[in-house]
C-alpha cells in the first residue's frame, strides 16, 4: 500500500462507510508494504483515540471469529501491496 494506492483506498473506505452505521472490517493480513501513504489512510486509531471516540467502535487486532469464512471485497487493486 502506497502512495499510488492511497487516493483507491481512501475512495473505497469512503463509499464503504458512508451509510449511517458502517460495519467494516480491514483484513491486512495480504499487505506486505505499507509507506506512509497508506499508513495516512488507516490511523485513524491514533485520531479516535485523541478525539475520545475510541471506546465507540469494536477494534480488533484480528478478523472476529464471526466473520472468518465470510466474502472479502477486493475492490482495490490487488498491486497496492
Amino acid at each position: 500500500m502506497d502512495v499510488l494506492a492511497a487516493p483507491a483506498l481512501v475512495s473505497r473506505l469512503d463509499a464503504l462507510t458512508a451509510g449511517p452505521r458502517p460495519d467494516l472490517v480491514l483484513d491486512l493480513r495480504p499487505v506486505s508494504f505499507i509507506d506512509c501513504a497508506g499508513l495516512g489512510v488507516l490511523w485513524f486509531l491514533r485520531i479516535l483515540r485523541c478525539t475520545g471516540l475510541a471506546g465507540a467502535f469494536g477494534i480488533h487486532p484480528r478478523r472476529p471469529a464471526d466473520l472468518i469464512g465470510t466474502p472479502v471485497a477486493r475492490s482495490v487493486s490487488a498491486s497496492a501491496g
